[in-house]
């Protein structure tokens, strides 16, 4: 996409995971190929902002070179597959959310048909038990439940309950169902909450043959049903106020600073990032930290927030000193956490963009 201050490209990390040394290939890239800010997006995705058309491909070379990109462009324009920063991680989780969201992958790169899903059309794996995903947004939902993983539409009131080897093949049947039911691509429903809205959540379960399995509440306190009673779907935000939502703060219940395993210790530091946006020698600086005091990766997260797992309890002094020199967010009262995001606005400052009003 192009903006004012020249092309916009999306580096998304597989599984929330960012392995140091391909975060500072990016950041290198970002200074050297683009104006060296880099956006964070409520889609845990990293926006490099400032390329140019005669530096975009060596860019592009660069993301590849180090897996975190397809070189398939119709299907990384629809690999959005986001997870819980810790993953297997999480002393807590029943379900490792990272094997399962690198599966979805595997079943999009399978499904040719898929490449015809919306650009924004996306997935959540949600299996945090101590760190979930606050306020999530996504097309179709992978959680855990009270002990059970389930899957569903995103805009939703209930999700079907489904083993962890069943999830992939799943979410993509149900990403199928969409495009059927949806219809052309140039016309609404864009999105899956709006095609719940438009025809109810019942038709897409029952389509995608998941009504005749035990049904739990798709909020976090989940409660059981008898299989085939659906509630009906909630009133969905309009498309001006999706677009509101790209830009706001951060939920306020998004997890920042130490944040202990029950047990152990060691535990994860979450960095927020001011506005969401950051430049390149900083994010190589995070690349060094991962590998200083945790695990040699940085987690994203889809609250503009960086995570850092597992930090030994002797180093966490060390790390929080080290992220507020480079003038990150640790303390859970800082008032920048409240600060709405920048907007991503389209060359000619125009508020909204083809890949927004189109599937």
């Amino acid at each position: 996409m192009e903006a004012d201050d020249g092309l916009l490209v999306r580096v998304k990390p597989t599984a929330a995971t960012l392995p140091a040394p391909g975060l500072r290939a990016v950041a290198r890239a970002a200074r050297d190929c683009g104006n060296g800010l880099i956006d964070l997006t409520n889609r845990a995705n990293l926006q490099v902002r400032g390329l140019r058309h005669d530096t975009a491909g060596t860019f592009a070379a660069t993301v590849l070179e180090h897996g975190l990109a397809s070189a398939d462009a119709a299907l990384e324009e629809v690999r959005n597959v986001a997870a819980d920063p810790l993953g297997p991680d999480d002393p807590e989780t029943t379900f490792d959310s990272h094997a399962i969201a690198r599966a979805i992958e595997a079943k999009l790169d399978e499904a040719q048909a898929l490449r015809a899903l919306p650009p924004k059309f996306g997935f959540l794996v949600d299996c945090g038990r101590t760190m979930p995903v606050p306020q999530a947004h996504a097309d179709i939902v992978v959680r855990d439940l009270d002990g059970q993983l389930a899957i569903g539409p995103g805009g939703g009131a209930m999700l079907a309950v489904c083993r962890r080897e069943e999830a992939p093949a799943l979410a993509r049947r149900l990403a199928l169902v969409f495009l059927e039911l949806a219809g052309p691509a140039d016309a609404p429903p864009y999105r899956m909450r709006e095609l719940v809205e438009k025809v109810g959540e019942t038709a897409i379960l029952a389509m995608a043959e998941l009504t005749g399995r035990p049904l739990v509440s798709g909020r976090m306190d989940a409660v059981s049903v008898p299989p085939g009673n659906v509630a009906p779907g909630r009133v969905q935000p309009t498309r001006a106020a999706h677009l509101k939502l790209m830009y706001a703060p951060p939920p306020a219940d998004s997890p920042i600073g130490r944040i202990p395993f029950a047990g152990h210790r060691e535990g994860a530091i979450v960095a927020g990032v001011p506005r969401g946006r950051i430049d390149a020698d900083r994010l190589a600086a995070l690349a060094d930290l991962s590998e200083r005091f945790a695990d040699a990766t940085v987690r994203m997260t889809p609250w503009r927030a960086l995570a850092f797992v597992p930090v030994n309890d002797d180093n966490t002094a060390a790390i929080l000193s080290a992220l507020a020199d480079l003038d990150l967010i640790t303390d859970p009262s800082d008032p920048r956490r409240h600060l709405r995001g920048p907007d991503v606005a389209p060359a000619g400052g125009a508020a909204t963009t083809a890949e927004t009003l189109s599937r």
